[in-house]
């Protein structure tokens, strides 16, 4: 898809109509996914509600927009690879598709993913980590088990 960016962004807008659940919109600067939105008439006309959670922080938001507006849509990369080890300093030894090792992330932030993939590795599962990626920022935000 191809996105008019905002110059010196990493970033397009779009309407705010067009924007669903699932979506991530930039809010100061910052990337939010779209928990759930629905439009309403307030005494400024009809307005969308949007409850956000942060992309990397996981805080609960809840705000409203102009439903005529535009809203800045955040280009997000997601990556996928293969957990193959975790140092004492929770550092993530990650195979790429090109057979090399990265190793510059850490494991992630919440205690309830970082359990479940150390529990995985522990048993000798096969796990998947995703990575999400936005300007300088980049972090693990899921994992799944490929039994």
């Amino acid at each position: 898809m191809l996105y008019n960016l905002i110059p010196g962004k990493q970033s397009y807008l779009e309407k705010v109509q067009n924007v669903k659940q699932g979506d991530y919109l930039l809010f100061k600067d910052e990337p939010y996914k779209i928990l759930k939105g629905q439009v309403k008439m307030s005494s400024h006309g009809i307005c969308a509600y949007f409850k956000v959670e942060h992309a990397f922080s996981k805080q609960i938001l809840e705000d409203k927009f102009h439903s005529n507006g535009y809203l800045e849509i955040p280009v997000i990369q997601f990556e996928e690879y293969n957990l193959v080890g975790i140092n004492d300093d929770d550092f993530l030894s990650l195979l790429k598709s090109n057979g090399t090792i990265r190793e510059d992330l850490k494991m992630p932030i919440y205690k309830e993913l970082s359990n479940k993939i150390k529990m995985w590795f522990e048993d000798g599962k096969v796990i998947i980590v995703q990575i999400m990626k936005y300007l300088d920022k980049e972090e693990v935000f899921d994992a799944r088990c490929d039994e």
